[in-house]
C-alpha cells in the first residue's frame, strides 16, 4: 500500500462496518439521554483528543453493571414523566408504561448494553483522524442514524 493511498477503513462510506463497536458505544450515550458527548467527540480535531473522550465513554460504561438476567440492559430506571420517558424513547432508550401513579403513570426506561470497539478498531480510527482521512464528526452522526436493535 502507498502512503498517499486511503486505506478502505477510513472511508467514510466504510464507517459504518469499520467502526461498528465505535457507533455502539456512541448509540448507547445518545440512547441513555448524554449527548453531549457525543458533541465533544464530534467536534475535536485530532486523534489524541477523540481517543481521549472515547477512554472516557469507556470508562463510564466499565462502571455499569447490566441490569437483566441475560445481561443485555445496563441502565434501567424509572421516570415519572412522561415528556422524559417519550424523549428518551426518540433517542432509542426501551420504554414501558409500568403503573398509574396518581394522576399519571411511571415508566421503566432501559438502555441496552453497547458493543465495545476493539483495539484494533480504535487504532484504525486513530490512524484515520490522524492522518487527516477522517473527521470524528463523520464517526459521531452514525450515532444518530436509523438503526436495527
Amino acid at each position: 500500500m502507498k502512503s498517499d493511498t486511503i486505506p478502505d477503513y477510513c472511508e467514510p462510506f466504510r464507517v459504518p462496518e469499520a467502526y461498528r463497536g465505535l457507533i455502539s458505544l456512541l448509540r448507547f450515550f445518545k440512547q441513555s439521554g448524554h449527548l453531549y458527548i457525543i458533541d465533544r467527540l464530534a467536534n475535536t480535531i485530532n486523534a489524541q483528543d477523540a481517543l481521549s473522550i472515547i477512554r472516557e465513554m469507556l470508562s463510564l460504561v466499565s462502571r455499569l453493571s447490566p441490569m437483566s438476567p441475560d445481561g443485555r440492559v445496563c441502565i434501567s430506571e424509572e421516570v415519572i414523566d412522561e415528556y422524559e420517558a417519550m424523549w428518551r424513547e426518540r433517542l432509542g432508550a426501551i420504554v414501558k408504561s409500568l403503573e398509574d401513579v396518581g394522576k399519571g403513570k411511571k415508566w421503566i426506561v432501559s438502555v441496552p448494553c453497547p458493543y465495545l470497539p476493539s483495539d484494533e478498531e480504535l487504532r484504525r480510527f486513530s490512524e484515520c483522524v490522524e492522518k487527516g482521512w477522517l473527521k470524528p464528526s463523520t464517526v459521531a452522526v452514525y450515532a444518530y442514524a436509523p438503526h436495527e436493535r
